[in-house]
């Protein structure tokens, strides 16, 4: 008899689909690329959680059904950008004051307002 996966239902996303938390109370960070797809899964959806092999990532979580897949780690864990992008890029990003998260919100200020067209008069005027 095979053992099967546990499966979870999705009680909330978080973040824009970064971060998925389960009725059983785990919460799961998921992998950049795959945000797209969780960002629109909905809660109360079952959720198979399986132990993969990869290089960044400890599960996959395949939505049932249609199994679709997100590669995604425990959520108390971050990712390790510096092994992900690299150690030049990852210094690159430091100097910018990235480190791997969201750029901060431009500090540039306002800016300048757009200028009204003008309509052409007509003859009659």
């Amino acid at each position: 008899m095979t053992k099967r996966n546990p499966v979870a239902m999705l009680i909330d996303v978080h973040e824009d689909g970064e971060i998925l938390e389960m009725l059983d109370g785990t919460r799961w960070r998921v992998w950049p690329g795959d945000i797209p797809t969780t960002a629109i899964w909905l809660p109360t959806t079952s959720i198979e959680i399986q132990k993969i092999e990869h290089e960044f990532c400890s599960h996959a979580l395949l939505k049932l059904p249609g199994r679709q897949l997100a590669k995604a780690i425990p959520a108390d864990r971050e990712w390790p950008v510096k092994e992900i992008v690299g150690e030049e890029f990852y210094t690159l990003l430091e100097s910018f004051g990235g480190r791997g998260r969201r750029a901060a919100p431009s500090k540039r200020g306002t800016p300048a307002p757009r200028r009204r067209k003008v309509g052409r008069r007509s003859k009659a005027d």
